[in-house]
């Protein structure tokens, strides 16, 4: 009668190459997510810049993304890495606080359209000029006295930084390398 299956060794063997595969391809998939994670939240601040300038162009009102949160309003310290909110302002505030979660500004008649809360870790998201705090589009698109850089800026060597550049048209570009105010 014959036997088939593996052996003890052959099982060994086969474990021991397995193992070590898989210690060879961890390091390389644990930097993989980390710029999957990265371009994820470049994404979202880049579909949040452009949402709001639409929303802008389309309600015909002043709409601002500022750091911070919803139930906080707009923050004055930090980086936008701490999360960010969209909302429209048509009697010109600046501010948008909702303290009882009702997506509507207290204080001003403004609308919160997008919120995002704290990126991943190891991330930061700096501006620089006004964009530092918040970026402002007009009822035309533009986004005068607002223009700026965006920097996504990893912790990690392994992964790439981005950001976007804001022009005073309200135009959005992805930033060159140089732009970036990366350590």
């Amino acid at each position: 009668m014959q036997r088939t299956g593996f052996t003890l060794p052959e099982l060994l063997v086969s474990l021991s190459v397995a193992a070590t595969l898989t210690a060879l391809v961890a390091p390389s998939f644990m930097s993989l997510v980390r710029d999957q994670q990265a371009n994820t939240t470049a994404n979202r601040l880049l579909v949040d810049l452009h949402m709001a300038r639409s929303e802008a162009v389309t309600r015909g009102v002043d709409v601002f993304l500022c750091k911070g949160s919803a139930s906080g309003g707009c923050a004055t310290t930090g980086g936008w890495h701490q999360g960010w909110l969209a909302f429209s302002a048509p009697d010109g505030a600046s501010n948008c606080v909702d303290a009882d979660n009702d997506a509507h500004c207290d204080g001003h008649r403004g609308e919160i359209l997008s919120v995002h809360t704290t990126v991943e870790s190891g991330l930061s998201i700096t501006g620089n000029g006004l964009l530092a705090s918040r970026a402002r589009f007009h009822p035309t698109g533009f986004s005068t006295g607002y223009a700026g850089t965006l920097s996504i800026c990893s912790a990690a060597s392994d992964v790439r930084d981005r950001g976007f550049v804001l022009s005073m048209s309200g135009r959005i570009r992805k930033a060159k390398s140089d732009d970036l105010n990366c350590p």
